[in-house]
């Protein structure tokens, strides 16, 4: 299984640099996708010595507007093995993610929805299957690392830049709903 996602995620970082972000399906259209999933790390700051272990829970928003415009939001409420938590969140705006947390681009294609980040040294996944009403959705994560890379190296929400030696996504959950997830923030 480790060796079919270092794999895939080499592949993906082929993919995405080559791909181009398709356009969302008429049936997206006014509705929101919410995906929640969480992962458990090992990691520590770049540099730094002691490697920590944290679960981070995120959350993506992602609205395509009544134009097919595609806005999307990242949220993580990380949380230490002493229990603290810190919330962060990024936005973006149907265009490629210059905020240096990897590239993350979305796919669109039959009633599926993609969406991948690629960083130094790894990668993670979002698949979403729709419903043939795309009333409802089913989502997947994978997080790896490139083959032949001991660890991965990103950007966190809050900036920060860290080395992970491992991740491992958990059970994503999908929903989709009518209008505008961000309206009245």
């Amino acid at each position: 299984m480790t060796r079919a996602i270092v794999g895939l995620v080499g592949v993906l970082a082929c993919l995405v640099g080559a791909a181009r972000a398709d356009a969302a399906p008429a049936e997206l259209y006014g509705k929101s996708v919410l995906v929640t999933w969480s992962e458990d790390r090992e990691q520590r700051g770049l540099g730094e010595n002691r490697w920590n272990y944290i679960r981070i829970n995120l959350e993506l928003r992602l609205y395509v507007s009544t134009a097919g415009r595609v806005f999307k939001r990242l949220n993580a409420v990380v949380v230490d093995r002493n229990g603290r938590s810190h919330s962060f969140s990024a936005a973006q705006i149907a265009a490629a993610d210059r905020s240096g947390h990897g590239q993350r681009q979305v796919h669109f294609d039959d009633r599926s929805m993609a969406l991948d980040a690629v960083f130094n040294g790894g990668a993670r996944h979002i698949a979403v299957a729709f419903d043939a009403s795309y009333g409802s959705c089913k989502a997947q994560v994978i997080a790896g690392r490139q083959e032949g890379s001991q660890t991965t190296i990103m950007t966190t929400l809050n900036h920060r830049k860290v080395e992970i030696r491992s991740n491992r996504a958990g059970t994503a959950t999908c929903s989709v709903r009518n209008g505008n997830v961000f309206a009245g923030q």
